[in-house]
């Protein structure tokens, strides 16, 4: 902030150890436009289930209120009560002081079995110039994440989109469970 390191890392979406992305969402730099108010942590607008428009939850919200929307996890006692019964569909955080112009999609697991947000999922593989896929290195592949990597290589060599694969846990491929290597 202002010139100066941060001591600690602050992110804007949730984030764990364990899968936590539970609907689409969506990271959207705004820049200096002076109709949007995004300062601080950013704007979090939800798109919920049965509605048309999207709704403005607030600025600068603390990350167990982004993760009461967005997160798996997340204790849904931290939403807005108006909010608490509706399923969020999806999320977008509207961010004035993005390091780079670029729109960020963090999309749900290929364990979902929700088939509007696989629609939500293959509309945004349409608007995006490339891909990060990121696996747990220590876990063996899933017959869904084997799915969806056929399905985004359908999507992207076609398109002539790049994907950078990302393993995660690779520090863990050392470690021993049930006398066997992690890795």
């Amino acid at each position: 902030e202002d010139g100066e390191q941060s001591d600690e890392y602050v992110g804007i979406l949730p984030s764990s150890a364990s899968p936590t992305t539970a609907c689409p969402s969506t990271v959207i730099p705004v820049g200096d436009d002076p109709t949007v108010d995004a300062y601080g942590r950013g704007l979090l607008r939800v798109k919920f289930r049965g509605r048309a428009d999207w709704v403005e939850v607030g600025t600068d919200l603390h990350r167990a209120e982004v993760a009461a929307y967005a997160a798996a996890d997340g204790n849904r006692a931290d939403r807005r009560s108006e909010h608490v019964n509706d399923h969020v569909e999806r999320i977008e955080l509207l961010i004035s002081k993005a390091r780079l112009p670029i729109k960020l999609f963090d999309l749900p697991g290929s364990e979902s079995e929700d088939e509007e947000r696989d629609e939500i999922m293959y509309e945004a593989w349409k608007e995006a110039d490339c891909f990060i896929y990121v696996s747990q290195a220590t876990e063996a592949l899933t017959s869904n994440e084997l799915r969806l990597i056929r399905d985004l290589y359908s999507h992207a060599v076609p398109a002539r989109k790049r994907v950078l694969w990302v393993l995660s846990g690779i520090d863990r491929a050392a470690q021993r469970e049930h006398n066997q290597a992690a890795w």
